[in-house]
């Protein structure tokens, strides 16, 4: 890519800095992001409400309404075990069926892999 922008600018007689180029990008993909997910918290808000069966079913499983206030979708969290920070995404339920308890999903950065944790394990650095 690098050599068809220097190519293109040697024929067309431009100056072409590609590390602008990069400063650029990056901030436009940093813009875009910030924007997508603002409007993503801005349509979790217009969902409706929980049914009440559905959320009478959702009980039987687990009830994540304490994990969900403590670390909500979008906060930051650090990991007190490794220091690892990251952007929650899901909760899910972990250990032998019978004992299963919840815990925190979050993309870790800046590589974005998937990382789990116990609530315990976790403090909440800032909320969306």
């Amino acid at each position: 890519m690098k050599k068809t922008l220097a190519d293109r600018a040697t024929r067309f007689g431009a100056d072409l800095d590609t590390k602008e180029l990069q400063s650029f990008s990056a901030l436009v993909y940093q813009e875009v992001g910030l924007f997508l997910d603002e409007k993503v918290r801005e349509g979790l808000v217009c969902l409706p409400a929980i049914q009440v069966k559905v959320a009478a079913q959702a009980k039987k499983q687990h009830d994540f309404t304490q994990i969900a206030q403590d670390f909500p979708l979008g906060s930051r969290v650090l990991s007190t075990k490794d220091r690892t920070i990251g952007k929650v995404f899901d909760y899910s339920m972990e250990g032998p069926k019978e004992k299963r308890t919840a815990y925190v999903r979050f993309h870790r950065e800046p590589d974005g892999k998937a990382v789990t944790r116990a609530p315990s394990a976790l403090e909440v650095i800032d909320r969306f």
